[in-house]
């Protein structure tokens, strides 16, 4: 079994400070996950075909900081975890998404805050697929 206390957890160093135009010039359109914190606190894991344009799709609910990770950095970074036999984006971003909602879940007993407000990811739900991933 993967210990994903040690292979699900955001990329190193300091998160970047949000704000759109920063968005727009250092977040690729490309698929992978992200991570939004509010006031020192990560309040949302999350995974997108096009990174760019989820994270602007925040910019209303006032992150302060994010981080992401495209497939490509994600996979390269976690020797523990090999790239699934797959060319669907879909399903990689989704098994990158599940680790780290994992490695939150250990961590914090729970998913992030904002995650529990939207009824996608109903915790009986993260469960059923989290047993599928892992």
């Amino acid at each position: 079994m993967l210990d994903v206390g040690q292979i699900g957890m955001p990329p190193k160093g300091r998160p970047y400070t949000y704000n759109r135009e920063k968005v727009r010039a250092e977040v690729p359109e490309s698929a992978g996950v992200y991570w939004l914190w509010s006031f020192g606190d990560l309040v949302r894991i999350g995974q997108s075909t096009n990174l760019q344009r989820r994270l602007l799709d925040y910019s209303d609910d006032d992150p302060n900081k994010f981080r992401y990770q495209t497939v490509s950095q994600y996979f390269t970074r976690r020797s523990a975890i090999t790239r699934p036999p797959t060319t669907s984006v879909d399903r990689l971003v989704n098994k990158m998404e599940h680790t780290e909602f994992a490695w939150y879940k250990e961590k914090h007993g729970g998913l992030p805050p904002w995650n529990k407000q939207d009824k996608h990811y109903d915790v009986g739900v993260f469960e059923s697929l989290l047993s599928k991933v892992l």
